[in-house]
């Protein structure tokens, strides 16, 4: 009875960590070919930058980040169960509509948990970029951004914009003024500040609602689930390279101590969202380095 209930206790624990699991843990095509860490790993390791900056300065904007970034990455499981109405006890199909239905709206509540959570750094670190006592606006925090580009390129950030709005489910809007200036600057940044700024918004005005699977039973084919994990991850990607990109910013020069080296925050800002490579330098054999950034760090305990 024991062993019995073990194993039931297992199987429901699976089911509440797969929508984390899902969104957290997989790499699409694009991360494999940017070289881009695992979603859990990149949320990590912007806390642990934020946790240091935090320790590290006075500034009370980066232990409003760290927390917000923090109960991001600690998230680890959701139950969903979408058949409040019992309808599922009068037949099969319907029981197994409600299962898959379940599974998609899982999908869909894991990202936007986390989204929320990372917005919300986004909102806090802007607010400081734009100077203001109150919330800047999400306009305000993506002209700011558009304002100063002066510095090196963010590896994977066009990738990224691009993947972010090919997986709107709404038409993405090139006709507003911060898009048409974004395209007529040529900005990735500014284009990616958009996509965040109209995305937030169909979620918060109910035009970005769950869909229905578009299949359910033993024998379905359907990726509905999938496609909302997707959906989620790339706009969370996106959030967080525009975080790194406004960490830059405000304390680029700020030197803070790992285990065994000192990094600028400018260094390790550009770098956290990209996999570890150590690679031989014939004028430094022992020069740390990570793919498509010459002479970053490896981060030890990062």
């Amino acid at each position: 009875m024991a062993k019995a209930n073990h194993k039931l206790l297992e199987s429901v624990q699976t089911l509440q960590r797969e929508p984390f699991l899902k969104l957290f843990n997989e790499l699409g095509e694009t991360d494999k070919r940017v070289g881009l860490v695992s979603l859990r790993a990149h949320l990590t390791r912007l806390a642990r930058l934020f946790g240091t900056l935090g320790a590290t300065t006075d500034d009370e904007h980066w232990s409003g980040c760290w927390s917000n970034i923090h109960m991001a990455a600690a998230l680890q499981g959701v139950e969903i169960d979408t058949d409040i109405h019992g309808d599922a006890m009068w037949c099969g199909p319907a029981s197994d509509f409600e299962s898959a239905k379940s599974e998609v709206v899982g999908r869909f509540v894991a990202g936007r948990l986390t989204f929320e959570m990372v917005f919300h750094a986004y909102e806090i670190l802007g607010q400081y970029l734009c100077k203001k006592t109150r919330s800047a606006t999400s306009q305000e925090i993506s002209r700011r951004l558009m304002a100063d580009e002066r510095h090196q390129p963010l590896s994977g950030l066009r990738c990224t914009v691009i993947e972010a709005i090919q997986h709107l489910p709404v038409a993405f809007d090139s006709t507003t003024n911060d898009a048409r200036r974004a395209i007529v600057k040529g900005s990735w940044i500014g284009l990616g500040a958009e996509n965040i700024r109209q995305f937030r918004n169909a979620l918060v005005h109910g035009r970005l609602q769950v869909p229905d699977p578009l299949d359910w039973g033993k024998n379905a084919e359907d990726r509905t689930a999938d496609e909302q994990s997707e959906l989620f991850r790339w706009q969370i990607r996106l959030c967080l390279m525009l975080i790194q990109i406004m960490s830059y910013r405000a304390a680029g020069s700020v030197m803070l101590d790992t285990l065994s080296n000192e990094f600028s925050v400018e260094e390790l800002a550009f770098s956290l969202h990209i996999q570890s490579r150590h690679v031989d330098d014939e004028d430094d054999p022992d020069e740390p380095s990570l793919d498509g950034i010459e002479a970053a760090p490896r981060f030890d305990g990062w």
